[in-house]
């Protein structure tokens, strides 16, 4: 449980930072325990195609918010690797600079 908590504590700035980044983006609520966090977003595209998009053109995994009966939405992980944590935030961004083109 120490151990959890310390890889979250370490890795909840990295996502909330990020997150403020795109408050224009995307709307969230940060999650009361635990290492995921579910997004919502205004763009033109469902979640499972986003996703999709993200597989193949960025190799980046994130849930469609579908799985969850919540369009629109992405569900993040933020427990894992901080180095795989930046760089799927990372591919995301690029995803939605596409999106707003």
């Amino acid at each position: 449980m120490k151990r959890a908590r310390y890889l979250l504590n370490e890795r909840w700035p990295i996502l909330e930072s990020w997150a403020a980044a795109h408050a224009q983006e995307l709307h969230w609520v940060a999650p009361a325990a635990g290492g995921i966090c579910f997004f919502g977003y205004s763009f033109p595209i469902d979640s499972l195609e986003l996703v999709d998009r993200l597989i193949k053109e960025w190799s980046t995994m994130v849930v469609p918010g579908a799985h969850f009966n919540a369009e629109r939405h992405l569900r993040i992980g933020f427990a894992g690797p901080t180095h795989i944590l930046r760089g799927g935030l990372e591919a995301i961004d690029r995803a939605l600079v596409a999106l707003a083109d």
